[in-house]
């Protein structure tokens, strides 16, 4: 019956489930059989798939696209992003998880490509990390590239509503066609891509080639004359075609991770373009022809060999986004001239020892990444940034805080990992709005008065810096959250860290502690600890206290036994107790950290 209505049901290919016992995790499994030996001809495996939690929403994630600290910053609260694997709350168990995959194969199986279709609308529409339907397709491609053909068809008679080709739903199943006959590990689809080519293209909108193996523009693409994304990263392209400038609506070109030398002088033709991400190939000039792109508003040269930066960038009116990171500029003009509705410049990875007065003119400017050069000091004209809120200044040569760094009371972020600070100067105190603070990799042994009014903070690193105390000023920044002081000297823990009642991450590894007193132990909003490489002989009794704890690592210390008041802790998760070489455990906390499978 089901044939009779999908003709293109097939009886040798398969699709399994597979559920490992042990993990739960779930595998699909795509085989097509040999009917004649019922050998395996081809297999491939999707692995893992599950759904993703997580309280960061769909703005957020633009947000972090291109910034790499607000990355970091992410990264410090994944368990804000929770795989259905480890959820407590979806306590399935593996039969649960066996049957809810079992019924999505059942349902692709019967349902056939109205199920391709509608997995399809539903990943564009989410936007999934690992889509099922690319993988689906593409080995379909592969066992036999007459299915593309069919599912063309399908797909000009079925994306119709009211007698008229539903846009979106079209494009979307079209440009995962146009995506697997671009691989060169398809046989035979020029035949397939002929037939492609006589369709309606002008629906399509983005087409994505990214890790094609490519090593030059197809050519058909010209035909896509609506086209406004067009992103082939990571291929082995190494020029771009003059015909780009047959696509009159392009405004998104991303050709990063190839092997682009140079950029044609016709590029300003393109005069739709908004983005043009260039970074990771072998560029060695920044064309002053750019500037004529008028509606530009981002362009990414990072990771080339340019050298030098044109002196009047000011005319790319548009431009929001100037990046030029790990490159090879050794000076600026004095006349540098900044387009003047920069809103993020990155000039972090060069060699140059001074920033030209002119920055200061950029009102608009909020991300400033001047990371990785030979800076030790800073313009006064940046003191006029008012909407500077990123400020990124590591591995560097600065050996004090300039002046006008402690004026930019707008600032959220600081960066000033690896240079060479011995202090910190009293005026610290007015960076009200300040954040997030990086100070690793220094010469610091105190912090000035005025960094108790700094109560913005939410995260500090002070890891591998010269403390011997623990500075009492970081007790009045009432709402610190994360807060490293690992690779120091610290012997002693204050009672004023219980003011730090929102603390969520405590990270005192590789110091002097003895022990550690049992008021930390009224942080109970803690989540992460950790102890590694100290000299601890005991850990406090009332460790329950800490009911929010989920990591504790007291790995390379002296311990003798464990609290058995750590069984009461619900929510650990995971506890290092490695290199604690005289460690005895007791029967019940023995089977507390079975539980765990933690390492000893």
């Amino acid at each position: 019956m089901l044939r009779a209505k999908y003709q293109f049901i097939r009886d040798d290919m398969f699709l399994i489930a597979e559920v490992n016992e042990k993990t739960g995790k779930q595998n699909l499994i795509m085989q097509k059989i040999d009917k004649n030996t019922n050998s395996v001809e081809m297999e491939q495996k999707i692995e893992c798939i599950h759904t993703a939690v997580t309280s960061i929403t769909p703005q957020e994630f633009l947000e972090i696209s291109q910034n790499t600290i607000k990355r970091h910053e992410l990264e410090q609260k994944t368990l804000n992003i929770r795989s259905s694997e480890n959820l407590v709350e979806v306590n399935l168990t593996i039969e649960d998880r066996f049957l809810a995959m079992k019924s999505w194969v059942q349902g692709i199986a019967e349902a056939g490509i109205s199920a391709l279709y509608l997995q399809n609308e539903i990943e564009c529409a989410a936007r999934l990390a690992y889509p099922v339907i690319n993988t689906l397709l593409y080995f379909l491609a592969k066992v036999d590239i007459d299915f593309i053909a069919q599912y063309l068809n399908w797909i000009e008679k079925n994306c119709i509503i009211n007698n008229a080709i539903h846009q979106s739903s079209y494009a979307a199943n079209l440009s995962k066609v146009l995506d697997i006959l671009a691989s060169p590990s398809i046989k035979d689809a020029e035949r397939v891509l002929t037939y492609v080519l006589e369709m309606d293209l002008s629906y399509i909108k983005v087409l994505d080639l990214a890790y094609h193996e490519l090593s030059a523009f197809p050519t058909w693409i010209r035909k896509l004359e609506s086209l406004e994304v067009l992103n082939l990263e990571a291929n082995s392209i190494t020029k771009l075609p003059n015909w780009l400038v047959d696509l009159k609506s392009l405004e998104v070109l991303n050709v990063d991770a190839n092997r682009i030398v140079s950029i044609p002088n016709w590029i300003d033709k393109i005069q739709s373009l908004k983005v043009l991400k260039l970074n990771e190939n072998k560029i060695q000039h920044f064309p002053a022809y750019i500037k004529n792109l008028k509606k530009l508003r981002e362009i990414h040269l990072g990771n080339n060999n340019i050298t030098t930066l044109p002196e009047d960038l000011s005319e790319i009116l548009s431009l929001q986004v100037l990046s030029v990171y790990d490159n090879q500029i050794s000076d600026m003009s004095k006349n540098m001239k900044w387009p003047l509705k920069l809103k993020k410049l990155v000039l972090g990875g060069n060699i140059f020892e001074h920033i030209p007065e002119a920055i200061g003119e950029l009102k608009d400017l909020e991300e400033l990444n001047l990371g990785q050069n030979k800076l030790s000091d800073l313009p006064k004209s940046l003191s006029s940034l008012n909407s500077l809120k990123t400020l990124i200044l590591s591995w560097n040569r600065f050996n004090k805080i300039p002046d006008v760094l402690t004026q930019l009371s707008s600032l959220v972020l600081i960066d000033l990992d690896h240079n060479k600070l011995s202090s910190l100067p009293e005026k610290m105190g007015n960076l009200s709005s300040l954040k997030t603070l990086i100070l690793n990799r220094n010469a610091l042994s105190s912090l000035p008065e005025s960094f108790s009014s700094l109560t913005t903070l939410k995260f500090i690193q002070l890891d591998n810096n010269k403390f011997s105390e623990f500075p009492k000023q970081l007790c009045n920044l009432i709402n610190l959250e994360d807060l490293v002081l690992s690779h120091n000297n610290l012997e002693h823990l204050p009672e004023c860290i219980v003011n730090l009642r929102k603390l969520e991450v405590l990270d005192l590894s590789s110091n002097q502690f003895h022990y550690l007193p049992g008021y930390v132990c009224f942080l109970d909003k803690l989540v992460d600890l950790f102890l590694k490489d100290n000299k601890l002989n005991y850990l406090p009794r009332n460790l329950a206290g800490l009911k929010s704890l989920q990591q504790l690592d007291v790995e390379s210390n002296r311990l003798k036994s464990l609290p058995k008041t750590i069984t009461a802790l619900k929510n650990l998760k995971s506890i290092n107790l490695r290199g604690n070489k005289s460690l005895k455990l007791s029967k019940k906390v023995k089977i507390r950290l079975d539980e765990l499978k933690s390492p000893f």
